[in-house]
């Protein structure tokens, strides 16, 4: 009976309650940063993509390069799963704090991992939940000579079986 909403320019997520039509901040104090912590004391900074599992939300926090998770149940903490804060990005495979995104816009939940389009690194990555273990898949710098897979992948969606990528460029 909710519909969770990335305010990227307020950086916090906002929940709909569609039974009684109100809206109102769910998650972030406002200003731009990146802090774990209760829902709504945590700090974002322009989160966009959305996506979620059975208890949490992931959300891809574009501005610190990070995927945030937060607990849909209105109990919890926020926690980052990847990603440090502003300024601090790059094109890192590697677990936790030592994996780096860079302008991270989409992520998909598929099959226990998500799925993260680490939109200025022209990659798609999977992070596992539970390890924190980021690893590239898809895209990157093509060989000379090739066509790039990805130009500035953003959204992510599946259906059918089939991955859709909305590539920016």
């Amino acid at each position: 009976d909710r519909l969770f909403i990335a305010m990227a320019g307020h950086h916090q997520i906002w929940a709909l309650d569609l039974v009684k039509k109100h809206v109102a901040p769910y998650a972030g104090a406002g200003p731009e940063n990146i802090q774990d912590g209760d829902l709504l004391d945590a700090l974002f900074a322009q989160p966009s993509g959305l996506t979620r599992d059975e208890k949490n939300l992931y959300v891809a926090d574009s501005e610190v390069s990070a995927i945030r998770q937060v607990p849909i149940n209105g109990q919890g903490d926020v926690k980052t799963l990847v990603g440090q804060g502003l300024f601090k990005f790059g094109d890192v495979d590697g677990v936790g704090s030592k994996a780096r995104l860079q302008h991270a816009l989409g992520v998909l939940y598929h099959d226990g991992k998500l799925i993260v389009a680490d939109t200025y690194n022209s990659k798609l990555k999977f992070l596992d939940i539970k390890s924190r273990a980021c690893k590239t898949w898809l895209g990157g710098k093509p060989n000379k000579g090739e066509e790039p897979l990805f130009n500035e992948p953003a959204g992510l969606s599946a259906a059918n079986g089939k991955l859709y990528v909305a590539d920016t460029n």
